[in-house]
C-alpha cells in the first residue's frame, strides 16, 4: 500500500513530495469512481480554471473537463494530502479498532506511528469516552443487582469459628495447600508460607485480609527497614482464597485513598511547603507499596481460586479442609465504576458492612450523607434534617439500615435506590408536606404491583 510505504534510510514515512505527482493521479481515479457511483464530491479543482474564474454550475460537465485534462498534474489543486489521508484512514479506524490491530492488519505501521496519525475529532472522542462509560456501567449494574439481591460475598476469615481459623489452628500445613494459600516475596529472605512450612507450634494471628506468622508482633527485621505495622507490603503475610473479599475491600480502600491526595495535590497546587509536599509523597509512597501487595495476592489467589473450583466441579480432588469460597463458589465479579458515583458508594456501604476497618473516613462520610437523601426523596424530609447532626459511624450504620430495609420491604434493587437517591431535591420541597416524592412514589408502586 503505497500511502503507508516506508523511507527505508530514515524507517520513518515518505514525504508528501515523494508522492507529489503519483497521489494526484490517484485522486483523478478515485475521482471517477466517486461519479460513477454517483458520489457528489469534489476531491480537486483544475488551477486554469480556479485561477480564471470559470468553473461551470453544470456539475457534470465539470467533473468531463476535469477528467479530460487531469493528466496534467500541475494543474491539479486539492486540499487532500498523503498526510491527511494517513491521518483520515488511521482516526477512522481506530474509533473502533485498536491500534495494535490497525497498525498490524490495515496500515503496516508500528504502534506508536499509528498513534501519531490518529487525530480524533474532540466531540467524537467524548461521544466514544460516554458510550464506553455507559457500557462499563451497565455492566457493573447487572453484576451488582444479583449481588445485592443475593447479598454480597463476605467470608468472615478472622472469625474465630470460621473454616479458615478451624484448619490453620488444627494443621497449618495442610491448610495452607487446601486454601491455596500465597506469600508476597519482595525481599531476599524467608515469606510466611516458608516459615508455616517449618516452624512447629506457630502463634498465628488472624486478620480479614491474611494471617500473621507473628501473632501481630512484626520481627525485628521489618522494624529495621522501617516497614513495621505495614501488613498489606509484608511478605511474611500469609493469604488465602478465603480472604479475597476483603482483599478487594482493601484494594479499593487504598485507590481512593490515593485519589483523595492526588484530588488534594491538584487543588492546593500553589499553597503547599516543601514539607508538606515531602508527607505527601512519602504517603504516596507507602499506599503505592500497599497496592502493590495487595494487587499481586488479589491476582494470584483469583487464579488459585478458578483452578480449585474446577477442580472440585470435577470432583478430581480431595480437601483435607473446604475453604468457604469453594463451598460459596465464590466468583469475582465487575464493580460498579467510581464515576457511577451513588452506586459505587452503595456497593461498598454493602462491602465493608463486613469488613468495617477497611474504609476510610472520607469514605465513610460521603456515604452516611446519602441517608438524608433517601429519607427526604421518600417524603421524610424532617427526618432527613434531623439527621444532619449525627455522629459519622452511627449515621452510617443507620444509612446501611435504611438501604436495606427499603430494599426488602419493597423488592427494590439497586437500580431503584439509585433512581430515588439522584432525585432533585427541590423537586420534593416543591410538594406538600408528608407527600412521597413523585419518582419514589412510581419506584414503590411498581415494585408492589409485581
Amino acid at each position: 500500500m503505497p500511502l503507508f510505504a516506508v523511507n527505508e534510510k530514515t524507517g520513518g514515512p515518505h514525504s508528501d513530495s515523494a508522492y507529489h505527482k503519483a497521489y494526484k493521479v490517484c485522486l483523478t481515479g478515485l475521482q471517477e469512481v466517486l461519479v460513477h457511483y454517483g458520489i457528489d464530491y469534489i476531491l480537486f479543482t483544475l488551477k486554469d480554471l480556479v485561477d480564471e474564474g470559470e468553473k461551470k454550475d453544470d456539475d457534470e460537465d465539470y467533473t468531463e473537463q476535469k477528467a479530460d485534462d487531469c493528466c496534467d498534474t500541475s494543474r491539479i489543486v486539492t486540499e487532500i494530502t498523503p498526510h491527511s489521508s494517513r491521518s483520515t484512514v488511521i482516526s477512522v479506524n481506530c474509533q473502533f479498532l485498536p491500534p495494535e490491530y490497525v497498525g498490524k492488519y490495515l496500515t503496516g505501521q508500528t504502534t506508536g506511528t499509528v498513534c501519531y496519525y490518529n487525530k480524533s475529532d474532540d466531540d467524537e472522542f467524548k461521544r466514544l469516552a460516554r458510550e464506553q462509560k455507559k457500557g462499563i456501567s451497565i455492566l457493573s449494574r447487572s453484576n451488582m443487582n444479583i449481588s445485592l439481591k443475593k447479598g454480597t460475598a463476605t467470608i468472615m476469615a478472622a472469625d474465630k469459628n470460621s473454616a479458615l481459623v478451624n484448619a490453620f489452628v488444627k494443621d497449618p500445613h495442610s491448610a495452607a495447600a487446601d486454601f491455596g494459600a500465597v506469600s508476597s516475596h519482595f525481599f531476599e529472605r524467608d515469606t510466611g508460607l516458608s516459615i508455616i512450612a517449618s516452624t512447629r507450634n506457630l502463634k498465628l494471628a488472624f486478620e480479614p485480609t491474611h494471617i500473621c506468622p507473628f501473632n501481630r508482633l512484626c520481627p525485628e527485621d521489618r522494624i529495621k527497614i522501617g516497614l513495621k505495622d505495614r501488613c498489606n507490603f509484608c511478605d511474611y503475610a500469609v493469604r488465602t482464597i478465603d480472604h479475597l473479599p476483603a482483599i478487594s475491600c482493601e484494594r479499593r480502600n487504598l485507590l481512593e485513598e490515593m485519589q483523595r491526595l492526588e484530588l488534594f495535590v491538584k487543588e492546593q497546587a500553589n499553597k503547599l511547603t516543601d514539607a508538606q509536599i515531602k508527607d505527601i509523597n512519602d504517603r504516596r509512597n507507602i499506599i503505592a507499596e500497599d497496592l502493590l501487595g495487595i494487587e499481586f495476592a488479589e491476582i494470584v489467589l483469583n487464579n488459585n481460586l478458578r483452578q480449585m473450583i474446577g477442580d472440585a466441579k470435577k470432583g478430581c480432588i480431595f480437601h483435607a479442609y473446604r475453604p468457604e469460597a469453594i463451598s460459596q463458589m465464590l466468583e469475582s465479579a465487575p464493580f460498579p465504576i467510581r464515576n457511577d458515583e451513588v452506586r459505587y458508594m452503595i456497593a461498598r456501604m454493602n462491602e465493608v458492612n463486613a469488613y468495617p476497618s477497611l474504609l476510610n473516613a472520607e469514605m465513610k462520610y460521603k456515604i452516611a450523607n446519602l441517608r438524608p437523601r433517601l429519607l427526604a426523596n421518600t417524603g421524610n424530609i424532617r427526618e432527613a434534617l434531623l439527621s444532619c447532626d449525627e455522629n459519622i459511624d452511627v449515621a452510617f450504620a443507620k444509612t446501611f439500615s435504611l438501604v436495606k430495609n427499603i430494599m426488602n420491604v419493597y423488592s427494590l434493587n439497586l437500580d431503584d435506590i439509585v433512581k430515588i437517591i439522584n432525585t432533585d431535591i427541590t423537586e420534593i420541597m416543591k410538594l406538600d408536606t408528608g407527600k412521597v416524592s413523585l419518582i419514589a412514589s412510581n419506584v414503590l408502586d411498581e415494585n408492589e404491583g409485581m
